[in-house]
């Protein structure tokens, strides 16, 4: 468990920004999936800001990306930003 990582959650009207800190591993991804669980539909559009992400390990993105089509209420627009956001996205996202 990477004990670095953390996530700030700032709202604007019906958008949310999800920013990662630290080190992503299986217990961030399983976090990063709770937050977006929680958002949910809610909110118009998601951005999850990977600006401020040390490492992204194989076994979080793996996590992360395998169980995210398990959400109930996917956001409809997330996008993932900074220099981790391609290699974290699922297929089709980013």
């Amino acid at each position: 468990m990477a004990a670095n990582f953390r996530i700030t959650v700032q709202r604007n009207g019906d958008d949310i920004r999800l920013s990662l800190q630290g080190d992503f591993d299986g217990t961030a991804a399983y976090e990063l999936l709770q937050a977006l669980d929680r958002g949910g539909c809610r909110h118009a559009r998601v951005v999850v800001d990977t600006d401020r992400l040390n490492i992204v390990l194989p076994f979080g993105r793996e996590v992360f990306q395998r169980r995210y089509g398990l959400i109930n209420d996917r956001p409809a627009r997330i996008h993932f930003t900074g220099p981790h956001g391609t290699c974290l996205a699922p297929a089709g996202r980013g």
